[in-house]
Protein backbone atom coordinates (compact mmCIF):
# COMPACT_ATOMS: atom_id res chain seq x y z
CA UNK A 1 0.00 0.00 0.00
CA UNK A 2 2.71 2.60 0.81
CA UNK A 3 4.36 1.91 -2.58
CA UNK A 4 1.10 2.75 -4.37
CA UNK A 5 0.77 6.01 -2.41
CA UNK A 6 4.32 7.01 -3.27
CA UNK A 7 3.74 6.27 -6.95
CA UNK A 8 0.48 8.27 -6.96
CA UNK A 9 2.18 11.18 -5.20
CA UNK A 10 5.05 11.19 -7.72
CA UNK A 11 2.57 11.13 -10.59
CA UNK A 12 0.65 14.08 -9.14
CA UNK A 13 3.85 16.08 -8.62
CA UNK A 14 4.93 15.32 -12.19
CA UNK A 15 1.59 16.37 -13.65
CA UNK A 16 1.42 19.59 -11.63
CA UNK A 17 4.97 20.58 -12.57
CA UNK A 18 4.25 19.85 -16.24
CA UNK A 19 1.14 22.03 -16.18
CA UNK A 20 3.03 24.86 -14.47
CA UNK A 21 5.87 24.73 -17.01
CA UNK A 22 3.48 24.66 -19.95
CA UNK A 23 1.50 27.60 -18.60
CA UNK A 24 4.69 29.61 -18.19
CA UNK A 25 5.67 28.79 -21.76
CA UNK A 26 2.25 29.74 -23.14
CA UNK A 27 2.19 32.97 -21.11
CA UNK A 28 5.60 34.03 -22.43
CA UNK A 29 4.60 33.16 -25.98
CA UNK A 30 1.37 35.16 -25.78
CA UNK A 31 3.23 38.13 -24.28
CA UNK A 32 5.72 38.05 -27.15
CA UNK A 33 2.93 37.89 -29.73
CA UNK A 34 1.22 40.86 -28.09
CA UNK A 35 4.48 42.86 -28.11
CA UNK A 36 5.05 42.17 -31.80
CA UNK A 37 1.46 43.07 -32.66
CA UNK A 38 1.84 46.33 -30.76
CA UNK A 39 5.10 47.04 -32.59
CA UNK A 40 3.40 46.50 -35.96
CA UNK A 41 0.53 48.80 -35.03
CA UNK A 42 2.89 51.54 -33.88
CA UNK A 43 5.09 51.18 -36.94
CA UNK A 44 2.40 52.82 -39.07
CA UNK A 45 2.53 55.93 -36.85
CA UNK A 46 6.28 56.50 -37.18
CA UNK A 47 8.62 56.48 -40.19
CA UNK A 48 10.69 53.67 -38.69
CA UNK A 49 8.77 50.98 -40.57
CA UNK A 50 10.03 52.39 -43.87
CA UNK A 51 13.64 52.81 -42.73
CA UNK A 52 16.55 50.71 -43.90
CA UNK A 53 17.75 50.15 -40.32
CA UNK A 54 14.41 49.07 -38.88
CA UNK A 55 14.51 45.41 -37.81
CA UNK A 56 10.93 44.95 -36.65
CA UNK A 57 12.04 43.07 -33.54
CA UNK A 58 10.54 44.15 -30.22
CA UNK A 59 13.90 43.96 -28.41
CA UNK A 60 15.92 45.96 -30.97
CA UNK A 61 13.72 47.88 -33.38
CA UNK A 62 16.53 49.99 -34.84
CA UNK A 63 20.20 49.15 -35.26
CA UNK A 64 21.34 52.79 -35.37
CA UNK A 65 19.11 54.59 -32.85
CA UNK A 66 17.51 51.93 -30.65
CA UNK A 67 16.40 54.42 -27.98
CA UNK A 68 14.61 56.72 -30.42
CA UNK A 69 13.00 53.95 -32.44
CA UNK A 70 9.21 53.95 -32.49
CA UNK A 71 8.97 57.17 -30.44
CA UNK A 72 8.22 60.77 -31.33
CA UNK A 73 11.99 61.37 -31.52
CA UNK A 74 12.01 59.12 -34.60
CA UNK A 75 9.99 61.70 -36.52
CA UNK A 76 13.15 63.80 -36.85
CA UNK A 77 15.70 61.00 -37.09
CA UNK A 78 18.88 62.17 -38.88
CA UNK A 79 19.80 58.58 -39.85
CA UNK A 80 16.54 57.77 -41.65
CA UNK A 81 17.10 56.06 -45.01
CA UNK A 82 14.12 54.84 -46.98
CA UNK A 83 14.09 51.19 -48.08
Amino acid sequence: MPQALISAFCLIVYLVSTVVCMSLFVTRYLKRVAQERSMRQRSSLFPCGNCRYFTGESQLACAVNPIAAMTTAALECPDFEAN
